[in-house]
């Protein structure tokens, strides 16, 4: 064979090396094991305190956490004397940021006598709902405030159709807003029911979606509704053989 054939039958050998080493490096074909996942929340600590629902919230460009203090406490750090005995709904702004919980300022209380609480910011109001502990547990208020020291006086949305009430959460999606809450009576506990309204200071009982229910067969607790982007999202707790993780679905 000329020196010439070798060279050419060479140079054939390092071209063809070369598209498949190409076509490896674009397929990832080099390789068939996956790059490990990793979960990306830390766990940093407990917050050590009796708040049974903690929920943060922008208004006007600041940070905010609404809590919800059950009766029967005495704790250090609480509101007032008054928090930890009567069911209050609080609003502590965190001036630092949500990273500074040890830093927040509480600036008023927007419900007495209520429990499981939630907060929703739309049109220049923070909306705040609560299940009434007096009532047993069978109605929700609501009060809303535009400075987030004066509330206007809490009026019932809603009668329980069914068992206690417990989490309500709400969500603004294109039509107007999406209001959830949880019972006891339906199916396991807890089982989550659904409902639309136009505004929020609209009643629920008469928006309730018939059959729009999440949970009848396993438990379910301590959930929020999301809309976004045209799906529902609702997160709760999923109940194991040692505790509870948080899911979506």
């Amino acid at each position: 064979m000329s020196m010439v054939n070798i060279f050419k039958r060479v140079m054939k050998q390092k071209v063809l090396i070369v598209i498949i080493s190409i076509f490896f490096s674009i397929t990832g074909c080099q390789s068939s094991k996956k790059p490990e996942w990793k979960y990306p929340l830390e766990k940093v600590e407990r917050l050590n305190s009796p708040l049974v629902e903690v929920e943060p919230f922008v208004f006007n460009g600041e940070f905010y956490l609404l809590e919800s203090w059950r009766s029967d406490w005495d704790w250090p750090g609480q509101p007032n004397k008054e928090a930890g005995k009567n069911n209050e709904i609080w609003i502590a702004k965190l001036p630092n940021g949500p990273e500074s919980y040890d830093k927040r300022n509480y600036i008023s209380c927007a419900l007495k006598g209520n429990i499981f609480g939630t907060a929703i910011v739309w049109e220049d109001r923070v909306y705040v709902f609560g299940t009434n502990e007096a009532s047993g547990l069978q109605y929700v208020e609501m009060t809303w405030s535009e400075d987030l020291i004066n509330w206007s006086a809490p009026v019932k949305v809603f009668d329980s159709p069914v068992g206690n009430i417990y989490n309500v959460s709400l969500t603004r999606d294109e039509n107007g807003f999406v209001f959830q809450w949880e019972t006891n009576e339906v199916g396991t506990y807890f089982t989550m029911c659904f409902g639309h309204i136009d505004k929020l200071t609209d009643n629920w009982n008469e928006n309730v979606i018939e059959h729009a229910l999440y949970g009848q067969d396993k438990y379910t607790g301590g959930p929020q509704v999301i809309y976004a982007n045209g799906w529902y999202y609702l997160l709760y707790l999923e109940r194991l053989e040692n505790g509870w993780e948080t899911r979506v679905t």
